[in-house]
């Protein structure tokens, strides 16, 4: 019985054919970040995330990249801020607001959930206003 890390090594050194355009993608990618080895990887992170969040993460990566880091390492490093569907996993903030004649309103979520609602009826005398 072969040890495992050589099961693995095995693995790795062989040669990753790709069959659709985005298991060619991820050999792109793999090229690119200085792992061609680990195509087969990328595939999998292909299939996981879209193309757009992973490019873009790639640019990121590429922009930040110091001389002599691991850009794969890097690269996993920014993906992982980033979950399954590719959003943030951090909380977003989003704010509606409204204006009408005499009423203002604003609502503000924090992903899908509503957090705040914000209503003010305005006086039709504009002094009325200023003097507040």
């Amino acid at each position: 019985m072969k040890p495992i890390l050589d099961r693995i090594a095995v693995g790795l050194r062989s040669e990753f054919r790709p069959t659709t355009p985005t298991e060619f993608f991820a050999l792109r990618l793999a090229h690119r970040l200085g792992e061609p080895q680990a195509a087969s990887h990328y595939a999998l992170l292909a299939a996981q995330y879209p193309q757009e969040k992973l490019l873009a993460t790639f640019q990121h990566t590429v922009a930040l990249a110091q001389p002599g880091e691991d850009l794969g390492r890097q690269f996993h490093t920014a993906l992982s801020a980033y979950g399954k569907n590719g959003t943030r996993t951090a909380a977003v903030r989003l704010a509606g607001i409204r204006v009408e004649r005499r009423c203002v309103g604003a609502t503000i979520f924090r992903d899908t959930h509503l957090e705040a609602v914000r209503v003010r009826q305005l006086p039709s005398d504009i002094n009325q206003c200023i003097s507040k």
